[in-house]
């Protein structure tokens, strides 16, 4: 291991980011017995990779950043 961003991750990261560009929410699609739900599991990749942070780490760091 060199230390550098394993390559099927990174372009993952890449189609999350291009699909919600383009997706406005997460549709679940059904026809007949199959359902396609791509879309929620993106949604849910996405929030694993990106987690939403409180309001008082925000603060914290923007105030490490720009004091």
């Amino acid at each position: 291991m060199d230390g550098s961003i394993d390559e099927n991750y990174a372009h993952e990261g890449l189609q999350l980011a291009a699909n919600r560009l383009w997706q406005k929410e997460a549709v679940t699609k059904s026809s007949g017995n199959v359902v396609d739900a791509t879309a929620r599991f993106e949604e849910r990749q996405w929030d694993q990779r990106h987690p939403k942070l409180s309001g008082p780490s925000v603060e914290r760091i923007l105030n490490a950043l720009f004091k």
